[in-house]
């Protein structure tokens, strides 16, 4: 199956910048919740050089986590989208060079009551978006069958990384089990509510995936959607 429009979102990168804001009075930022989407010298980090290079960056935003940042890549036809983002990455850290810091993807950086760095995937393919085409319930139970093996592929070490982050709490789902839910950033996969809304899918969004996920695994993945 061709991807038309595989749009990689939502934590494509945690830019968990542990250099910046995490050395405070105590050697500690204060608790999650003032950082989401946040603005101010005390939250904000220039990130805009990465995103205004010849790639198809989208988004760049302030996550849960004190300096951490995501960026979208896409929306791109099929395996570009690997090479975009494997690009992005390079590009990432060479500009993080130059302000001096440092960049992970880790994706759980810093253990605790601390979100960690995921890479989510908006997929969408030719036949989801046609009239009468491929419904959600079908698409999900398309991919239920493959969670173990998509886990394995997620991170170099056979899911063993991605196992800190995908422990059921702070917006992530259990690394064990498959789910699926409408607007629930609690799930496997997540559904946005106006595609559950028109009874036809048109784009699911895939969150079980790492930060450090390996280049080509993505455009593998819609082959079972």
């Amino acid at each position: 199956m061709r991807s038309r429009g595989l749009v990689l979102s939502k934590n494509i990168h945690s830019l968990t910048l542990m250099v910046i804001l995490w050395v405070g009075q105590n050697g500690f930022p204060g608790p999650q919740g003032p950082y989401y989407c946040g603005v101010g010298a005390n939250k904000m980090l220039i990130i805009e050089p990465v995103c205004t290079l010849a790639l198809k960056f989208r988004v760049p935003m302030l996550r849960v986590m004190p300096a951490q940042w995501e960026y979208q890549v896409g929306p791109c036809v099929g395996i570009s989208v690997g090479d975009d983002l494997w690009m992005s990455r390079f590009l990432l850290h060479r500009i993080a060079e130059e302000f001096g810091i440092v960049a992970t993807l880790d994706p759980k950086p810093m253990p605790g009551d601390w979100n960690g760095a995921g890479a989510h995937t908006n997929i969408s393919t030719k036949t989801m978006r046609e009239e009468g085409g491929i419904k959600i319930e079908k698409a999900v139970a398309k991919m239920s069958k493959h969670h173990d093996r998509h886990i394995r592929a997620y991170d170099p070490k056979q899911g063993q990384d991605n196992a800190r982050r995908l422990t059921g709490h702070h917006e992530t789902s259990s690394i064990n089990d498959f789910s699926a839910g409408v607007a629930n950033r609690g799930c496997s996969i997540r559904i946005p509510r106006g595609v559950m809304r028109a009874k036809a899918i048109s784009r699911i969004v895939a969150r079980v995936q790492t930060a450090i996920l390996i280049r080509w695994w993505r455009s593998f993945y819609v082959q079972f959607v």
